[in-house]
């Protein structure tokens, strides 16, 4: 079976303070500066696919299975689309999302 990813396709947006966001791949996230970001990436298959994240195409390491990807107090430099590539030896499938940090007046 080809790769799936669990894609949510919902505007995130958090204006009003820097509370922790979490949002599934897919989503287009809009946060203050400083917020923490959690984007979560569920891929299934048989066999099971392995999930890698990049950032504009450049590959980046997230936590524990990659799973989730963690932006700890975003900046204003981490704006940019983010992707999760689910692979297996039957195909790979890649969703993303497009965060915007917006900076603090």
């Amino acid at each position: 079976m080809i790769p799936f990813i669990d894609a949510k396709s919902e505007p995130v947006v958090s204006l009003d303070d820097t509370r922790p966001i979490s949002a599934s791949v897919g989503s287009n996230i809009t946060v203050l500066a400083g917020t923490n970001v959690t984007i979560t990436c569920r891929g299934s298959g048989n066999p099971v696919p392995a999930l890698t994240w990049s950032r504009n195409r450049n590959p980046l390491v997230a936590n524990g299975n990659n799973l989730k990807l963690f932006i700890r107090g975003a900046t204003t430099a981490d704006s940019g689309q983010y992707y999760c590539t689910a692979i297996s030896a039957i195909g790979d499938v890649t969703e993303k999302s497009i965060l915007l940090v917006k900076g603090l007046y």
